[in-house]
């Protein structure tokens, strides 16, 4: 029944994590001039919107069965650049939009924890508030979700947003190249990330973004409730 639990949790806060993104980047076109997104029904942050069959629901079911950390993605948003009233800094803005929002959840949600804990002493916090007790393993994985999609979505390979942001900062005939092998360089990290050969270098940026935003009172907790220890 745990285990169930965990893969409903980790499915939720993907879904609500790359709703985010996507409704960030369909936000940040429109903004800079581009309404394709916005005509389309994607600045809004109703996961139907955005969820992708494989990648929002089976994959991260299949990984966290797996015993892997669930990770996955929604439809991507369409954008025309030529609708930007500035091309180079319409297609940075916009490819940042998604990991900013992402960071944000994350920073917003530790926050929060912060503030339950520095209320009053955190087992008293959480032996008065049943239901955000019961929910801390929710937010220490949604936390660590929107961490991680931060930071693998900034790994400048396209068709990541960090590939993108490297592709506006080069000539023309470098964001030609990176666009013919954007499937291939896609495939090649969804392969590597599955395999666990990203895995350390996630980890050891997302720890201690997440001890920075959260504090180490939230993980304790989290490990003592969870494990029995600390």
């Amino acid at each position: 029944m745990d285990r169930i639990i965990d893969i409903v949790m980790a499915v939720s806060a993907l879904v609500i994590s790359v709703s985010f993104h996507e409704a960030a980047h369909a936000y940040a076109a429109w903004r800079m001039g581009d309404p394709t997104a916005k005509l389309m029904g994607r600045i809004t942050l109703n996961p139907i919107k955005h969820l992708d069959p494989v990648g929002s629901v089976a994959l991260p079911v299949i990984l966290s069965l797996m015993g892997l950390p669930a990770f996955g993605w929604a439809k991507p948003v369409r954008v025309n650049p030529a609708n930007f009233r500035e091309l180079r800094k319409g297609d940075i803005i916009v490819s940042l939009a998604g990991v900013m929002a992402n960071l944000g959840l994350a920073i917003v949600t530790g926050l929060f924890l912060r503030l339950l804990f520095l209320s009053v002493d955190g087992r008293q916090t959480f032996s008065a508030l049943q239901l955000i007790w019961r929910m801390l393993p929710f937010f220490i994985t949604f936390i660590y979700l929107n961490l991680i999609l931060f930071v693998f979505n900034l790994i400048p390979v396209p068709p990541l947003d960090g590939g993108r942001v490297v592709s506006a900062l080069f000539p023309h005939s470098y964001q030609a190249v990176a666009r013919h092998f954007q499937a291939a360089s896609l495939a090649l990290l969804i392969i590597l990330m599955v395999t666990g050969s990203l895995d350390s270098f996630i980890s050891a940026v997302v720890r201690p973004l997440f001890i920075v935003i959260t504090g180490p009172d939230v993980l304790n907790a989290f490990i003592q409730m969870r494990y029995g220890m600390g």
